[in-house]
């Protein structure tokens, strides 16, 4: 649950090691969302490659209705990386509730007991 514009770690993280550093990284990320505000409000999603942010969506899920409104999603977004390193790699999923407006407003992935959101990485072959 996301309460701020201040990105914060998930529990959604994965690491690998490529076998060559010419070698490509297909991250895979089907997410468990919800969006609940009494006006706006928008979850906002980071890809991170270690510290580094290498995909960014302020507006991942939103909804700008005036009036209460509680979305659940099941999303999805891919991103292909070149890491060029035989190291080990840690990729991780922040997310923030950015868009804020007056009311309240929640922004969530698994916010349903049982949801599961996930990473999956697969190394490609240069």
């Amino acid at each position: 649950s996301f309460t701020s514009s201040t990105y914060a770690d998930t529990d959604i993280a994965v690491t690998i090691t490529p076998s060559s550093s010419t070698s490509k990284i297909l991250i895979m990320c089907p997410l468990c969302t919800q969006c609940y505000a009494t006006n706006s409000t928008s979850l906002g999603i980071r890809l991170q490659r270690g510290s580094s942010t290498i995909y960014s969506n302020n507006e991942y899920m939103w909804h700008s209705v005036n009036a209460a409104i509680n979305l659940h999603y099941q999303t999805y977004f891919s991103h292909l990386d070149s890491p060029a390193t035989t190291s080990a790699i840690t990729y991780k999923i922040q997310g923030a509730r950015v868009r804020t407006s007056n009311g309240t407003q929640q922004a969530k992935i698994n916010s349903v007991t049982g949801q599961v959101s996930k990473m999956i990485v697969q190394e490609i072959m240069a």
